[in-house]
């Protein structure tokens, strides 16, 4: 689709701060759920960048730089308007300053396989 541009960066360029801050719609995907400690670059940038942007941001799974688990910020943190979390809600993701509204969506485990 040419109206979807999929950014994938080792660093941080002006034009790639430019197509972040007239983005419409960001989905952030940056970190796994298991970051820890300071955010390096270009990742710092970049997440910068995206909570200056007046887009519409959508976290997959958690907020970049949200610890799933505590709840903890890891130095800083997307800020999404909504979060969409896998499986179940997960500990740490109660953050409305964060996380926005949080939609838990089932991916097909079975209850069995958690007990």
């Amino acid at each position: 689709m040419n109206s979807i541009n999929i950014i994938l960066a080792k660093e941080v360029s002006k034009e790639l701060i430019r197509m972040i801050k007239d983005a419409n719609i960001i989905i952030d995907g940056i970190f796994g759920i298991g970051i820890r400690g300071e955010i390096k670059e270009p990742h710092s940038s970049i997440i910068d960048a995206i909570n200056k942007s007046r887009a519409y941001k959508i976290a997959v799974d958690v907020p970049s730089g949200l610890d799933p688990d505590s709840g903890q910020i890891h130095d800083k943190c997307v800020k999404a308007n909504v979060t969409i979390t896998f499986h179940r809600m997960k500990k740490g993701l109660p953050k409305k300053s964060v996380c926005g509204k949080i939609m838990v969506v089932p991916i097909g485990i079975p209850p069995d396989v958690e007990r």
